[in-house]
């Protein structure tokens, strides 16, 4: 039975409204409308009557447009509409990663013009990371792809949003939605370089002893400890090995003679090397390697000999600097 004064729904039979005390008494004669039992509601329905109970009083004295409508029926009308408003979201959301190339999400959300000039720029940025891959030019190629990527995602989930007819955003919820996105990406660097770490048996590490022309001081490298690079290991190849128990086969003591004995040679425990031969000895598989030695304040080559399981990871790639940027075989 709803009340003529407050469109609050009561139970069949009730002489008073349960929510503002009007007299039901004389509406309750011509009953006509359908009325749903409590039971047929479970939870829901006893939550809406408390709620009434509880705001019952303060509705006193209002006007019937202010008061609220606690109705079962527009209540759960409401939830359906925030359902499809979330679903309309999350949509958003999901057609917003088609812009991770940067334009062909703004093309599916039919502004072709800006996402052409945008799949444009990223070809040309693409090109020039492939035509100069060991120049300086690189390095802003790679930027500009990764602000065009941002862009990109950010522009296709507001036209995206638009075309959903959501509603409109304020400039701090838009700026809120920005940090979002580039957030993501941040987060996303960081899991790729620790997925390659953990999953992939690669890691990234800095080079702080020149010890190469290819590998200068300074230099980032890419190396992998998986076993199928490691077993496959051939002279040319440069490894990370722990030289802690490592052998010199030329001792610097025969070069050095009486000056040998007020300078001190440190084995770095970890190094970067150039396999220069493959051995089989006894005690099984042995690399010749050259490797930096610290003679005092400089750094100078010297061949030494270390067990295959010495060796901790071959290097796949240099990463930096642009001029030494390259894939080693």
């Amino acid at each position: 039975m709803k009340c003529p004064q407050c469109g609050f729904r009561n139970l069949p039979g009730t002489k008073t409204c349960g929510a503002c005390g009007a007299d039901l008494t004389v509406q309750s004669q011509n009953v006509s409308e359908s009325f749903y039992p409590p039971r047929a509601w479970g939870r829901q329905f006893r939550r809406f009557h408390e709620r009434a109970a509880r705001s019952r009083s303060g509705w006193q004295g209002t006007s019937t447009q202010s008061r609220p409508d606690l109705s079962p029926t527009s209540t759960l009308l409401q939830q359906a509409e925030q359902r499809r408003m979330r679903r309309l979201i999350w949509l958003t959301a999901l057609k917003s990663l088609t812009g991770l190339i940067p334009g062909l999400g703004l093309i599916w959300e039919k502004r072709t013009k800006e996402g052409r000039n945008l799949l444009l720029a990223f070809l040309l940025c693409a090109a020039m990371v492939f035509l100069c891959w060991r120049n300086f030019l690189s390095n802003f190629a790679l930027l500009a792809i990764l602000v065009l990527s941002i862009y990109s995602v950010g522009a296709t989930f507001f036209a995206a949003w638009q075309r959903n007819n959501l509603p409109t955003l304020a400039n701090f919820q838009k700026a809120g939605i920005w940090l979002t996105i580039v957030s993501l990406f941040l987060w996303a660097y960081v899991l790729f370089r620790a997925g390659l770490n953990i999953v992939g048996g690669v890691a990234f590490m800095p080079v702080t002893v020149a010890n190469d022309p290819v590998i200068q001081f300074g230099n980032q490298v890419l190396y992998s400890r998986l076993s199928r690079h490691l077993e496959n290991l051939k002279p040319g190849d440069y490894v990370l090995v722990d030289t802690t128990g490592a052998r010199e086969l030329n001792p610097i003591t025969q070069r050095l003679g009486e000056f040998y004995n007020p300078v001190r040679v440190v084995f770095s425990p970890s190094t970067i090397g150039r396999i220069e031969a493959v051995r089989q000895s006894e005690s099984g598989t042995e690399l010749v390697i050259s490797v930096p030695l610290i003679f005092g304040s400089q750094t100078i080559h010297e061949k030494v000999l270390v067990p295959i399981n010495a060796v901790q990871g071959k290097i796949i790639a240099i990463l930096n600097p642009p001029s030494c940027r390259r894939w080693l075989p």
